[in-house]
């Protein structure tokens, strides 16, 4: 589990590198500057924790509820704003205020991730003064962001590649979050009545009709706007 983890903040410095890189520059270093605060202010929480305890609330129920929960969260938003950019042409979405709030939702997951990754640190450079080693992390964090979005720009010009980069990553940092986060029950689950079986298939009967029924609305309207030109 320990190495679903360290896999899991990995992907999610990559996905907010490619997040990113569809900002603008300075509206990418005001993000890495909050993170370098946020960094700073873990300071006082992080020393106060021993490793014991950051692994035992790692493994807490509760602690994997809330963390499945902002993982869900970071992966709808992540999912919008992938469709709503392979529709950027679409005149109808330009002016919806979601597109702005979408566009510029700023990635969750990186800031439990430095948590972590500052305490590991702090775990593990005994006898090193915790103001150097925050402020060593901190800066690290704040300048390899902009760089690597930087990176990710030059390297993926076209911003079809970069969204369809982004997707991918997103979709391994729902699986990974997920696993990462599971403790043996349904978070979403009513806690009141058991599962019924019946109600699952007919949910999944339901999908399977709505999504046809997209497909053929799909169809319909690109066969429409083709006879129209």
């Amino acid at each position: 589990m320990q190495t679903v983890i360290y896999a899991l903040v990995a992907f999610i410095f990559i996905a907010c590198a490619f997040k990113l890189s569809m900002w603008k520059l300075w509206q990418t270093l005001v993000y890495s500057f909050i993170l370098f605060l946020f960094i700073l202010l873990s300071q006082r929480y992080a020393i106060l924790q021993s490793k014991t305890q950051i692994l035992s609330f790692l493994q807490s129920t509760k602690a994997l509820e809330n963390m499945a929960i902002i993982v869900t969260l970071d992966s709808v938003f992540g999912f919008s704003f992938v469709a709503m950019c392979f529709n950027y042409n679409d005149k109808a979405l330009k002016n919806k205020w979601y597109r702005k709030l979408l566009f510029y939702f700023p990635p969750l997951l990186i800031f439990p991730a430095s948590f972590l990754i500052l305490t590991q640190v702090i775990f593990s450079f005994v006898g090193v003064d915790f103001s150097l080693t925050t402020i060593t992390i901190a800066l690290i964090e704040s300048i390899l962001l902009p760089l690597l979005s930087f990176g990710i720009k030059k390297l993926f010009p076209v911003n079809d590649a970069r969204l369809e980069m982004l997707l991918i990553l997103t979709c391994f940092l729902t699986v990974l979050g997920l696993i990462a986060t599971s403790s043996g029950k349904m978070v979403y689950a009513n806690k009141a009545n058991p599962i019924d079986p019946s109600m699952i298939v007919f949910s999944l009967i339901t999908f399977a009709i709505m999504f046809l029924l997209g497909i053929i609305l799909g169809k319909m309207k690109y066969r429409f706007y083709n006879r129209n030109k």
